[in-house]
This record gives structure tokens, sequence and C-alpha cells, in this order.
């Protein structure tokens, strides 16, 4: 995990709950995680590189959002429902965008 992130243990706990470090690296090899103040709350920035590229990730334990879907500026978005909790998927490429979100989605 890179330099200025989250120490592993940290993360470890702080994601167990919703989506499990193990988890994220079946898809890819997590390149940084840290806390995000986001609508109140604080959401965890994973940035995740897999084979066709990387994304990134904003867990957020506290909000059930799903099915959301944006692009934006060359950017593209899928929310996904987890457990507990939901998932931002974030990159430039939509078709890894939704890879991604296909290989997380419960």
């Amino acid at each position: 995990i890179m330099m200025g992130a989250m120490p592993r243990a940290e993360a470890e706990a702080a994601l167990a709950g919703t989506l499990p470090l193990e988890r994220i690296e079946r898809i890819g090899q997590i390149k940084h995680v840290g806390p995000c103040p986001f609508n109140g709350a604080t959401a965890y920035h994973v940035v995740l590189a897999v084979p066709q590229g990387k994304v990134t990730l904003l867990v957020m334990p506290n909000s059930r959002a799903a099915g959301e879907q944006a692009r934006h500026d060359g950017m593209y978005a899928s929310v996904i429902a987890l457990r507990q909790g939901s998932v931002g998927v974030i990159g430039t490429d939509a078709a890894v965008v939704r890879s991604v979100a296909g290989a997380l989605h419960i």
C-alpha cells in the first residue's frame, strides 16, 4: 500500500465490515487506502490497479446507495450496494469500471 496511506492493519479494521481487503485483492492490487470525508461521514478511498488499468473505489460504510451510474468529463462511475454500505467504482474506462463493479457485486 502506497506511502501516505493508512497502515494495512488499520485499513483492514476499517473496511472489514463493508468490503474486506482480501475481497478487493482478488480483483487487483491495492495501491492506496485512506479515509475520505464524504457526505458528513467517513468513506475510504482505495486506488486499485487491475490488469486493464486503474480504478478508484470509494467505500462508504454508512451509505446504502446502489444502481447509480454517471459519466462526466471522461470519468465513469458506478455505485454498488454491499451487505453493509456501498462502494463507488470510478475510472476513465467505462468497460473497466463495469468489470470491477461486476466483480464487487454481491
